[in-house]
């Protein structure tokens, strides 16, 4: 249906879970993220984005400085991931990384990680991706984990998809 529909957005949920003991109190922390993304173009108009998918429901990002005092991690990013092509009207998808201030497991599952958001008129749009950078330089890319270890300074790298032009 050329023209009535828009190209498509980085997906639904993307929920990550980060939980530890904050390495200042002690306290048990566990901080649940939905990720936001970019929102596909019509033929009208550009995509939106870097918002939550309709189905998300009642959920936010929490502010970087909120969750640096709350949960035993650091916000090293938070930046728009924009698609390479300035014509592209896909909306920005978002860029987080999360330093672990000490050891915590990570659970995470995503889709939209191996193929391209589909387009309306051929500039498809991003993927989502997730790695985490050992403190000890090892990374590794993630889809679906469960109880992944993180260390002290390792960081955790979420970037969800741009829309589809």
């Amino acid at each position: 249906m050329p023209g009535r529909l828009p190209a498509g957005h980085f997906a639904t949920i993307f929920g990550t879970v980060i939980a530890g003991a904050h390495p200042d109190t002690g306290r048990r922390y566990t901080m649940v993220e939905p990720q936001m993304g970019g929102w596909g173009a019509t033929c009208g108009r550009p995509g939106t984005g870097p918002l939550y998918s309709s189905s998300h429901g009642d959920t936010f990002l929490c502010p970087a400085e909120i969750a640096e005092a709350r949960y035993g991690l650091d916000v090293l990013e938070r930046s728009l991931n924009l698609p390479p092509d300035p014509t592209h009207r896909g909306g920005a998808g978002l860029k987080t990384r999360y330093r672990a201030r000490g050891s915590a497991v990570l659970s995470v599952g995503m889709s939209r990680a191996t193929q391209p958001v589909w387009s309306a008129d051929g500039r498809p749009g991003g993927t989502n991706t997730l790695s985490v950078k050992a403190a000890n330089g090892k990374a590794e890319a993630l889809r679906f984990a469960s109880g992944y270890p993180l260390g002290t300074d390792d960081e955790v790298a979420i970037i969800s998809a741009y829309g589809g032009g």
